[in-house]
């Protein structure tokens, strides 16, 4: 007789990121990892065009929560880096997206994940990949309590709201020669279940910043990619800065370099974001 040996189901641990940014509850199905976010005009930048960073904590989620579901037992995961391609226009008209990812390769150390972000009818939106290492602990989320196998925080913030999506971070963005600063000022609602800044949140900021460093109103750009590295956790109860600096700024193509400092001075996360002439 043949013993079938199941997996524990990875509780989806969902807090202010999710209610912030319209994230639905993320669930595992054999293989599959699942995941949903609703947009709306909140998505857009103060200048009235999408933020593409927007879909940072969707991304994370997703991404992450297919190789915590391969933790061994008594671990949780942490990312150490996501990389983004924006593939389609971002809508903002209130429609639902759908995201879905698997595990590539894992071991006792961590793993691999690959997924992809769709519209209602099935079009790419991005393409995404998230390495993450385990660690010997569990998320605490004093924050959160617990209903039917889901970690909740926050009520979801209703489709009336507007609120573009750097003011939803509280963020104050500042242009300089050569680049960019996005400050981020401490704010619980903006954590993980680690109690740490959200993964998704620092990208979204990254990315803010990156093309801050780049836009030009007589060379318009969007952000095609980013990719992120976590170098150490990011404190909510601190400031953090994310400071971007223009590598190359041309017509039709615009890299820049996004390093976060928190107040000790320390770098907390490294980002290059591209960006591209959308015509």
């Amino acid at each position: 007789m043949t013993e079938t040996v199941t997996r524990p189901r990875t509780p989806f641990v969902a807090g202010g990121p999710e209610s912030l940014f319209r994230v639905g509850p993320v669930t595992n199905d054999r293989d599959l990892t699942r995941g949903s976010m609703r947009t709306g005009d909140w998505m857009l930048s103060p200048d009235g065009e999408p933020c593409r960073g927007s879909l940072g904590v969707l991304a994370d989620d997703i991404l992450g929560y297919a190789v915590v579901a391969e933790r061994p037992d008594g671990h949780w995961a942490v990312s150490t880096e996501i990389s983004v391609d924006f593939c389609s226009d971002l809508p903002v008209d209130g429609s639902t997206l759908y995201a879905e990812s698997h595990t590539v390769e894992f071991d006792m150390v961590g793993g691999l994940s690959r997924g992809r972000i769709v519209d209602r009818l099935g079009r790419t939106i991005a393409l995404g990949s998230e390495r993450v290492r385990f660690v010997p602990e569990t998320p605490s989320a004093p924050a959160y309590t617990s209903s039917a196998g889901v970690l909740v925080g926050p009520d979801p913030l209703t489709d009336a709201s507007s609120i573009p999506t750097p003011d939803l971070l509280r963020a104050t963005t500042r242009r300089h020669d050569g680049g960019a600063t996005v400050l981020l000022p401490a704010a619980l609602d903006l954590s993980n279940p680690m109690g740490n800044l959200h993964g998704g949140i620092s990208l979204c900021a990254s990315e803010i910043a990156g093309l801050a460093a780049l836009q030009s109103g007589s060379h318009p750009l969007v952000t095609a990619s980013i990719h992120i590295a976590f170098l150490r956790p990011v404190a909510v109860d601190e400031e953090v800065t994310f400071t971007a600096e223009a590598l190359h700024g041309g017509r039709s193509l615009g890299v820049a370099q996004v390093i976060s400092h928190n107040p000790a001075g320390k770098a907390c996360t490294i980002a290059t974001v591209i960006c591209h002439d959308p015509s």
